[in-house]
């Protein structure tokens, strides 16, 4: 029981973006930047451009974590920089990292809330006021039929044809549905989704519900307001 308690507190904490071990090299926030329109950011295995490409990062990719002020100087412009994002960890040209003031704001508040020792930790970086209109239960997913390496778009309106705002992973997730946001296009069902700090639309065909993340959503609601 207190191994299943553990994890849901985890997974809490990670939906919220608060790492459970903070140094302070974490607690600024970065997003990647000088990517073209429909480029990607290659994360590596090992501080070399021709090591084994772990993942694609979207081009407007936030709240990317350095780890431990780790470079290694090569053939990178900048150098490499050992990153965490989206519970992956590898490296990437430092040169295409940008700060990313609005989601480093939100992170240093959390890490003064821990270090205040809160009596419920998880509660930190919960919105604090008080939502009055009609609450809808949370409904979390994770993204299926998608290849490895692969990405699954998200639109700016519902629809294939529509701009796409962000490329979301193969394996991530933690995506929230937006309550009654849900359009009939053709053959297809498009869902509007919340994840990454971006919301847009996404076709419902490839995203799979997680009961036990959305009743940890639920929870975290109860608790903390």
């Amino acid at each position: 029981m207190f191994l299943k308690n553990k994890i849901i507190l985890s997974s809490l904490l990670f939906s919220l973006g608060i790492s459970t071990q903070i140094s302070a090299e974490e607690g600024e926030i970065f997003r990647v930047a000088n990517v073209g329109q429909k480029g990607v950011l290659n994360l590596r295995a090992t501080p070399s451009a021709t090591a084994k490409v772990m993942l694609e990062l979207p081009r407007n990719a936030r709240w990317i974590v350095k780890r431990d002020n780790r470079r290694s100087h090569g053939r990178a412009r900048s150098g490499w920089q050992k990153i965490h994002w989206n519970n992956h960890e590898g490296w990437v040209d430092a040169s295409y990292l940008a700060l990313d003031p609005e989601a480093t704001k939100i992170k240093l508040l959390r890490m003064s809330c821990l270090q205040s020792n809160p009596k419920i930790p998880a509660c930190c970086g919960y919105p604090e006021q008080k939502f009055t209109g009609k609450l809808y239960p949370i409904k979390v997913h994770s993204v299926q039929k998608v290849d490895n390496g692969q990405s699954l778009n998200m639109r700016q309106k519902a629809g294939r044809n529509a701009k796409v705002v962000a490329t979301i992973p193969h394996d991530a997730v933690g995506i929230v549905k937006f309550p009654q946001q849900r359009v009939k296009n053709g053959a297809s069902t498009w869902e509007k989704v919340r994840w990454n700090g971006q919301n847009g639309w996404v076709n419902s065909y490839y995203l799979n519900f997680d009961p036990e993340l959305s009743k940890s959503r639920e929870h975290l609601r109860e608790i903390c307001g």
